[in-house]
């Protein structure tokens, strides 16, 4: 337990009368200095465990004679109560304080120790510390004041911020130099420093991320090196006065003895960006075919072109009748048809309505028309490609063939024309004519058209499935024929 009293030697000029009772008179007055101190103040107020502070503090004696040469102690306490028993800081030297003097001020620096918890302590002042002047009161030589000791932890600070230009476009870019201070009395492990753009000085992680995050460690006391930094503004950003600030440690890695002091912003004026009259930001900026990427310059989009980016363009040359409307995409002029690459005029395009392919009710594919046996009534050479027979018997074989090498009728004077047709029932004709009957309906029910001269009886055009086409193909066959034949009477 601490002991205010001190020993006090009795001089031995003094006598003293001792009573049985025990009580000790003086047998003359006692003239005794009396050393106090009227005022102690510390600065800081409050500090880390190891920081240092200032004590300052005035000493008087208001006693009858001199001091004499004593020690003023300075002393570190986690009670109100400062004895000689608490932590020493500091020892002064004192030579002496006359009767009813007042000292100059004293200071001392002092530091806190490593150890002192996180909390209200105290600084004390003891005078006569040594107890190497007898004084009239021993019991006035201690003075005290409050210390907030705080927690041992760094403290990150973004010392200084600097943007550079202060004014931009919309998508430009400024650069941006911090630094970085460790405040506290500890040293800080890894953390991470961000930059953001925010719509007034309060930086907050909330604000919009500008993608550049730095990573350090910092000594206690210390201050990094300077960062710097690129930084696009984004096209949403809002034209008008805008902030670019640093915030240290943004996700709270590490425990700081002060968590709101990690931030400092730099105002930036934003200006418009726009490309020809439009907003960088439009939806149709750049004919909606592009970007906007400085003043009145437009960045087209693959297949398109031009200062407005409205041009489309097509890989393959677009016919000379037809324009390119889209990217590798072409369309024919009005009175034109086609793909847009090779374009006719209307009037020239002829239109052959395919009415269906006609059907052998026999056995299959009937160009002209079908004997009863299914077989088709006219084949094609396979060396010249001309009909085989114009008309059909009962006995799936051709009424006149030609001859496969030089295209002529089986005894035929060398012509080409085989007069000796056979009908159905096997009978000569001799007529030099030969009419084509031709079979182009898909419910033919195989009769012989083999009269001829006529147009036969097995032509059946009632179910509109004949081909036009095919029609025009024997009629030419026919009028060759015709021609050839006309020709052999002449001569």
């Amino acid at each position: 337990m601490k002991s205010l009293l001190h020993a006090i030697p009795v001089p031995p000029a003094v006598a003293l009368i001792i009573l049985s009772a025990g009580t000790i008179f003086p047998t003359a007055a006692l003239a005794l200095p009396d050393l106090l101190s009227t005022a102690l103040t510390i600065d800081p107020t409050s500090q880390y465990a190891g920081g240092t502070l200032t004590a300052q503090f005035t000493l008087q004696n208001p006693g009858d004679q001199p001091s004499g040469p004593f020690k003023v102690a300075l002393y570190y306490s986690s009670d109100m109560t400062i004895t000689p028993e608490d932590t020493l800081l500091a020892v002064l030297d004192v030579n002496e304080l006359g009767a009813g003097a007042t000292s100059a001020p004293m200071q001392a620096v002092v530091t806190i120790p490593a150890s002192a918890s996180p909390g209200t302590r105290y600084i004390g002042v003891i005078l006569d510390s040594q107890q190497q002047v007898v004084e009239s009161d021993e019991l006035n030589n201690v003075r005290r004041a409050n210390l907030s000791v705080l927690l041992t932890r760094p403290d990150f600070q973004v010392s200084s911020l600097e943007v550079n230009p202060s004014s931009i476009l919309q998508k430009g870019k400024v650069s941006v130099s911090i630094r970085v201070t460790n405040a506290g009395n500890r040293d800080g492990g890894l953390f991470k420093t961000r930059l953001y753009l925010s719509d007034n000085s309060a930086i907050t992680t909330e604000d919009t991320y500008l993608g550049v995050e730095h990573e350090q460690t910092l000594d206690a006391g210390t201050t990094g090196d300077s960062l710097t930094a690129e930084v696009t503004i984004p096209l949403s950003a809002e034209p008008g006065t805008r902030y670019i600030g640093a915030i240290a440690d943004w996700d709270g890695t590490l425990q700081e003895s002060d968590e709101n002091n990690n931030t400092r912003a730099a105002p930036v004026t934003i200006i418009a960006l726009t490309c020809h009259g439009k907003s960088a930001a439009s939806p149709d900026v750049c004919g909606s075919h592009g970007t906007c990427v400085s003043p009145d310059l437009c960045e087209c989009a693959d297949g398109w072109a031009d200062f407005d980016c409205l041009l489309p363009l097509c890989t393959d040359m677009c016919d000379e009748n037809g324009w390119c409307v889209a990217p590798d995409t072409c369309e024919c002029f009005d009175g034109f048809t086609g793909d847009g690459f090779s374009c006719v005029a209307i009037e020239d395009v002829i239109v052959v309505e395919d009415e269906g392919t006609p059907v052998d009710t026999g056995a299959g594919y009937d160009s002209t028309h079908s004997d009863e046996g299914g077989d088709d009534a006219v084949e094609f050479d396979e060396g010249t490609g001309i009909p085989d027979a114009l008309t059909a018997d009962t006995s799936h074989g051709d009424a006149a063939d030609i001859d496969e090498d030089a295209g002529n009728h089986p005894g035929d004077s060398g012509t080409g024309i085989d007069t000796n047709l056979s009908d159905s029932q096997g009978r000569t004709d001799t007529n030099a004519e030969v009419t084509v009957i031709a079979d182009v309906g898909a419910g033919d029910s195989g009769q012989d058209d083999n009269t001829p001269g006529s147009a036969g009886s097995g032509c059946n055009q009632s179910d509109g499935s004949n081909s036009p086409l095919i029609l025009l193909l024997v009629a030419g066959f026919v009028m060759a024929f015709r021609r050839r034949e006309e020709g052999r009477k002449t001569a």
